[in-house]
C-alpha cells in the first residue's frame, strides 16, 4: 500500500515508519525542514520525504495518490501557548485531513490518547481538564474526522492510545525521567503517591496496532474507534519500582512527596476487544518492557 505518514521523526512515529518499511509498504514521509531526524536516519533512505514547511499539501497529494494516511503528529503543549497548540493538533491535522478527502484517500488513519476520554464528561460537569491545550485540541480534530466519516467522505479509523513508552523516548516525558535519574545515581526522587492506574503498552506493541489496521482496512468503514493498549492495569508506583528493580538501582523512591493535581486523570485501561478481532495482540510484557527500556538508555550513553 502507498502509505502517508505525519510524525515519523518522533517517538511513536519512528516505530511506526521501521514497522510499514518492514511490511514493504511504500510510505511516504511529511515532516518539518529543521525536524530532528536521529530516530530514522536509516530509513529516509528507504522512502520519500516532503517538508511541509516548503511543499503545499496539494502538491504532495497531486504528486502521489495514498491509499491511506497515518498521522502520528502531535504537540504535547509544554510551555506552548495555546494557539501553537491548537496550530499543531487541529488545524494542521484538519487541513491534512481535508487534503486526503479532496484527493479521494479512502483512509484516515488517527492518533489518538487515553486523555481525551476525559471529554465530554468533564465539562458536562463543570470540570478543568488535565493537559487541557492538548487534550481539547485532539479531542476537537477526532471530531471533525467523525463529522466526515458520517458524511460518507472518508473513513476515519481513530486509534486511542493508552500510555506508551520504550526506547528512544523524548526528553522531559516521566518514563525517561525516572530510568535516566536512576542510571544517574540519585539518591532520592519526590514522586506523587503514584496510585494513578495507567495501561502501560511498549512501543512496538503500539506502532503494530497501525499494521493491524492495515491488514484489515476493507473491513473498516465510517468511523472506528480503538482502544489501544494491554487491557491490563498498573499503578505508576508499580511502574516506577520495577524501573528500579530492572536497573538494580538504590535510589530512593519518595512518593506521596509531590502533590497530584486535581485534574488528574486517576484511571485508564483499554477495552481491547474489539482491537483484538482485527489481529492486533500486544506480544512484550509490563517486566520485559521495562527492562528493555531501561537497557536501550544505557546504549545510548
Amino acid at each position: 500500500m502507498n502509505i502517508l505518514l505525519t510524525g515519523a521523526t518522533g517517538f511513536l512515529g519512528s516505530h511506526v515508519l521501521k514497522g510499514l518499511l518492514r511490511e514493504g509498504h511504500e510510505t511516504t514521509v511529511l515532516k518539518r525542514s529543521w525536524s530532528h531526524c536521529d530516530r530514522i536516519v536509516n530509513e529516509l533512505k528507504k522512502c520519500r520525504a516532503y517538508d511541509i514547511d516548503r511543499a503545499p499539501l496539494d502538491t504532495i497529494f497531486q504528486e502521489q495518490q495514498f491509499d491511506a494516511v497515518i498521522h502520528c503528529a502531535t504537540e504535547y503543549g509544554k510551555n506552548k501557548q495555546a494557539d501553537q497548540v491548537a496550530k499543531s493538533n487541529l488545524v494542521f491535522p484538519l487541513q491534512l485531513l481535508e487534503a486526503a478527502i479532496s484527493s479521494q484517500c479512502l483512509y484516515f488513519i488517527n492518533t489518538d490518547s487515553f486523555f481525551t476520554k476525559q471529554l465530554p464528561e468533564r465539562f458536562d460537569k463543570s470540570q478543568a481538564l488535565y493537559s487541557p491545550e492538548y487534550t481539547l485540541s485532539k479531542y476537537q480534530f477526532r471530531e471533525w474526522g467523525k463529522m466526515r466519516a458520517i458524511e460518507g467522505k472518508v473513513n476515519f479509523i481513530n486509534l486511542q492510545m493508552e500510555h506508551i513508552y520504550g526506547p528512544f523516548d523524548g526528553d522531559g516525558k516521566f518514563v525517561t525521567f525516572l530510568i535516566q535519574s536512576m542510571q544517574r545515581g540519585a539518591e532520592e526522587l519526590d514522586l506523587t503517591d503514584g496510585i494513578q492506574i495507567r495501561d502501560f503498552i511498549y512501543v512496538d506493541d503500539a506502532a503494530s496496532a497501525y499494521l493491524a489496521v492495515l491488514g484489515h482496512l476493507k473491513n473498516l468503514c465510517g468511523y472506528c474507534n480503538f482502544e489501544v493498549g494491554t487491557g491490563i492495569s498498573h499503578t505508576v508506583r508499580e511502574f516506577a519500582e520495577t524501573v528500579r528493580t530492572e536497573l538494580e538501582a538504590t535510589t530512593r523512591l519518595n512518593f506521596g512527596k509531590k502533590t497530584r493535581t486535581n485534574h488528574e486523570i486517576m484511571f485508564s485501561t483499554a477495552q481491547e476487544s474489539s482491537i483484538k478481532r482485527i489481529g492486533f495482540v500486544p506480544q512484550v510484557a509490563f517486566e520485559k518492557g521495562i527492562k528493555r527500556t531501561a537497557f536501550s538508555f544505557k546504549e545510548m550513553e
